[in-house]
């Protein structure tokens, strides 16, 4: 990398720490100034100071690592707005942070702006890093789990960074057991991808292979304890929140309605925009299937395969779960996961679409973006006064 690549990539980094560091204020400013919600209030009265542990209908309000960490934020720092959302607020570090140094990859600067820009600025995500729920912190442990993926596959050789993404897979599954899905499906990627590169090794050693799939899948120890967890709130009909209309109208459409987060105009466009989402997850397919004929793909075709995977298995785990426990289709907040992951799908597509054709889909893809940007235009979103869930309330 000569000098003027390093004076490049310092400017960009000092413009997406600039960027985080406003976005990162913003939540706190709200964290400290929100009213309190009806969810956070029965969450802390009976999950963090009676420490109720029974099972009935309000019992999935209780995000367990959430929990766990606001009643000792309110031991060290008292009782307050913010120190019932610390935990939220400090995941945030970890969703800039780790966004960040995944976008950083590319070698299109305005990619990987307008890429940190579209996955940061979403107000509907940015709500759950100014609450008191285990959305924000299972959001930030997943984006530090995606991007210990990309090292995984980029670094060939090193299953250690799979066994990090794993482990912060499974905190984000305490702090919101709807990632149950995402835990599983990325941990038996993992493993897949680790026995063909086990079985390409010479020589090969089974104990080898033993080793690192049991190092791989050891947090799966705690399906123990969840798995009894989720099968008491099912039994006590704590899971009843969600649709039972499929997978694309109670998931993809409630996810596109909150995220238009209020603004008519974009409200208008959801047709649209779904025909957009139909338009990315097709065309990775194509591009996925393009580049794995070549002699020797790209590591960023493998990541953009990685991506297309998990949502695909996330949504037959979801399936699945219906038909084995009953449990309706995730909807609106407890489907936000599936957020980030679209996004990077996305970016990693238009990555290597823009190696192409530069100038058309780079221009395409500022044109996505700004569609992104204009529905948080200030006037609809940057709310102070409540966040999307009790804006009828406030």
């Amino acid at each position: 990398m000569n000098l003027k690549e390093t004076d490049s990539k310092r400017n960009i980094n000092r413009l997406l720490f600039a960027i985080g560091l406003l976005l990162f204020i913003y939540v706190v400013v709200r964290a400290c100034i929100l009213s309190i919600t009806i969810d956070e209030a029965y969450s802390y009265l009976f999950f963090v100071q009676k420490g109720a542990n029974h099972f009935d209908l309000a019992s999935a309000n209780n995000h367990l690592l959430n929990s766990f960490l606001v009643k000792y934020c309110v031991r060290i720092f008292g009782l307050s707005e913010l120190s019932i959302r610390l935990p939220n607020v400090l995941a945030h570090i970890l969703f800039l942070v780790y966004s960040a140094k995944l976008f950083n990859k590319f070698s299109s600067k305005t990619l990987t702006i307008f890429a940190f820009l579209i996955i940061n600025l979403n107000p509907f995500v940015l709500d759950f890093f100014s609450l008191s729920r285990g959305y924000g912190l299972s959001l930030g442990l997943m984006m530090g789990s995606i991007y210990f993926g990309y090292r995984f596959i980029h670094q060939k050789r090193n299953y250690t960074f799979a066994l990090i993404s794993v482990l912060f897979g499974c905190v984000a599954l305490f702090a919101n057991f709807t990632l149950l899905i995402y835990f599983l499906s990325t941990t038996s990627i993992y493993l897949f991808i680790n026995f063909l590169r086990w079985r390409d090794d010479k020589p090969k050693s089974i104990l080898s292979l033993l080793t690192q799939t049991l190092i791989i899948a050891s947090p799966l120890i705690s399906m123990i304890f969840i798995g009894q967890r989720i099968t008491n709130m099912n039994n006590a009909g704590a899971l009843w929140w969600g649709g039972d209309s499929g997978f694309w109208q109670d998931t993809v459409f409630s996810l596109i309605t909150l995220m238009t987060y209020g603004n008519p105009f974009m409200h208008f466009l959801r047709n649209g925009i779904q025909i957009g989402v139909a338009l990315v997850l097709i065309t990775s397919v194509v591009m996925i299937f393009i580049h794995l004929r070549k002699n020797k793909p790209s590591w960023k075709s493998f990541y953009l395969l990685f991506i297309a995977t998990i949502i695909l298995l996330c949504f037959l785990a979801n399936f699945a779960q219906g038909l084995i426990l009953g449990i309706v289709y995730l909807t609106e907040r407890t489907a936000i996961f599936y957020y980030p992951l679209f996004i990077i799908l996305m970016v990693f597509l238009f990555d290597l679409l823009i190696q192409r054709k530069k100038k058309l889909f780079t221009g395409i893809f500022i044109g996505f973006s700004m569609v992104f940007i204009f529905k948080f235009h200030p006037e609809h979103q940057f709310s102070l006064c409540h966040p999307m869930e009790t804006a009828s309330r406030c």
